[in-house]
């Protein structure tokens, strides 16, 4: 008996035994295994088995359906040893088998049967995500230097359903005394969902050019909708001519949010300089 090798997370036993192809016996041992495709959110399986080494293999047939050895799909693969069925339905169970053929075409029996039930939710992902709006300083605006200049706002599409931790680039002129609150909003001048601050004294730069990073984290995680929009917000509650940062913004490289000059006012030739971190904790 041989082992199946393991890769990803189905494992699986299969055993060695002799197809009779024509008038000589073709001897075969197929190992047949699965393995999840988190990219492709687990929606196709990677089969693969030994190589037979009778000098007329012709090939190779994969059959698959949804019930035991009742198999309404077939894929010649040829030599190949591996192949790759796709287009499966979240939640239902395939069966898999395998056979090999001779030159002439004579066709052996199908091998061991193998089963995948197609998870219905994305496996969880083990590194966290980080979504670069952008990140080289192209022009600044300037918060805080007049009371139309109190909320800059950016939109941006959720990567994951959990939004740990945000980094900004900020600069300073003289010296702004006013905190700038950091938060993440359902609208540029909507509802708060999550906040954190940024003290005057963690601006050290005042070139725009190269900023300060700062880096925040929630109290907790913040719970979203992957895939939907939300707005990073950087706000001031009091304005001051001749104290106040500089924000840097980049050209327009990221096609998926817009970036807010106010709640109301829209910029689409540049983006916000920031870095939105997700992850599934």
């Amino acid at each position: 008996m041989v082992q199946a090798r393991s890769r990803g997370g189905l494992f699986k036993r299969v055993f060695s035994f002799f197809i009779v192809c024509g008038s000589f016996p073709l001897v075969v041992f197929l190992v047949i295994f699965t393995a999840f495709v988190h990219s492709a959110f687990a929606q196709q399986v990677t089969l693969a088995w030994n190589p037979n080494t009778e000098a007329d293999l012709g090939g190779y047939r994969v059959y698959s359906g949804t019930a035991s050895r009742t198999y309404p799909n077939i894929s010649n693969v040829g030599n190949s040893t591996n192949c790759t069925i796709s287009g499966l339905t979240a939640g239902s169970t395939y069966y898999f088998a395998v056979t090999a053929y001779d030159n002439a075409g004579n066709e052996g029996g199908y091998s061991n049967e193998v089963t995948y039930t197609v998870p219905t939710t994305p496996p969880p992902t083990s590194q966290p995500q980080e979504l670069v709006i952008s990140a080289t300083p192209y022009i600044s605006w300037y918060l805080g230097a007049q009371s139309t200049r109190m909320l800059y706002a950016q939109s941006f599409k959720a990567m994951g359903p959990k939004i740990g931790s945000v980094a900004v680039a900020l600069a300073r002129y003289r010296s702004p005394n006013m905190p700038v609150r950091v938060s993440i909003r359902t609208a540029p001048g909507g509802s708060i969902l999550a906040s954190a601050q940024i003290l005057p004294s963690q601006v050290t730069s005042t070139d725009y050019r190269n900023p300060s990073w700062i880096n925040l984290t929630f109290s907790s995680p913040l719970t979203v909708t992957q895939g939907s929009r939300y707005y990073l917000v950087l706000d001031v509650t009091t304005h001051n001519y001749n104290n106040y940062y500089r924000v840097p913004m980049g050209k327009n490289v990221y096609t998926d949010g817009t970036a807010y000059q106010s709640a109301l006012t829209v910029r689409s030739d540049v983006d916000l300089v920031c870095r939105l971190t997700f992850g599934q904790q």
